[in-house]
């Protein structure tokens, strides 16, 4: 009767061993899935960052080449009335026509009343 309760207990000795196994091995593995989420959060983040640097400077990019042309259509305008080739009036008359039309077709905001 010894032998058997002996046995017996080696076996649920054997049985807590592998329990104890096991649960070592799922917190090794939790451990890594923490550490892969870890891992992925901060790539994200770096992702996130990199975009906005992106996006900025691309609008930056974007105001600065508008500006650009803007002052340099604004100097072709100047010299050409300087040469009496249009009047300011009729420019003016122009681009009022032009964005009332661009304003009706949904492709300008309407300016805000000040």
């Amino acid at each position: 009767m010894a032998s058997t309760r002996f046995a017996l207990g080696k076996v649920l000795d054997s049985v807590g061993a592998a329990a104890g196994t096991v649960t070592t091995v799922l917190q090794t593995a939790e451990s890594a899935v923490n550490m892969l989420a870890n891992s992925i959060e901060h790539a994200e983040f770096k992702q996130q960052v990199r975009h906005t640097t992106e996006r900025d400077g691309y609008i930056e990019s974007i105001i600065r080449e508008a500006s650009a042309e803007e002052a340099k259509a604004i100097e072709g305008l100047r010299k050409l009335q300087e040469k009496g080739e249009f009047s300011a009036e009729d420019y003016t008359s122009a681009e009022s026509r032009i964005r009332r039309a661009l304003i009706s077709k949904g492709l300008l905001s309407a300016p805000q009343a000040a």
